[in-house]
């Protein structure tokens, strides 16, 4: 029997973006639907280009975006981090999320963080694998 995506994420605070954030944020982990890059390309594909791209020691750059009105039912504006991972044994996308005063949402008690692994865990199953206007914007980070 095959795991769920559901079953295999992790929550840990493994990120951190010192210059950004002076502390240590949790990140989500999870297998990819297609390809380590899923939770970069379903924030793409919802809501467009980034803000910022952050060179990270992954094998995909982190894409930010601020300012976010995530859900319907709530008009909190969150800020984003997406990246991925993909070596030998490693295979996995990611995201950080915070709140409109740069509290993490992913904590342990946090009211919205079931919420926001279905958003990326199912999210990732319903994009487009084949976007033209995604690999042209990430291979101009990429130049830089």
């Amino acid at each position: 029997m095959t795991k769920s995506r559901f079953d295999t994420y992790e929550i840990s605070p493994s990120l951190s973006l010192e210059k950004l954030y002076p502390t240590t944020i949790n990140e989500l982990k999870f297998m990819p639907n297609f390809d380590s890059k899923d939770a970069q390309l379903l924030m793409f594909q919802k809501f467009g280009k980034w803000d910022n791209a952050i060179s990270i020691k992954r094998s995909h750059p982190l894409l930010v975006w601020t300012n976010l009105k995530m859900f319907n039912n709530s008009d909190e504006l969150y800020t984003v981090g997406v990246s991925g991972e993909r070596k030998e044994k490693m295979y996995y996308c990611s995201a950080f999320v915070l709140n409109s005063n740069d509290e993490d949402c992913l904590i342990e008690n946090s009211m919205v963080k079931d919420s926001l692994i279905s958003f990326f865990i199912q999210g990732t199953e319903r994009i487009i694998k084949s976007d033209l206007e995604f690999e042209s914007e990430m291979k101009s980070i990429n130049k830089n």
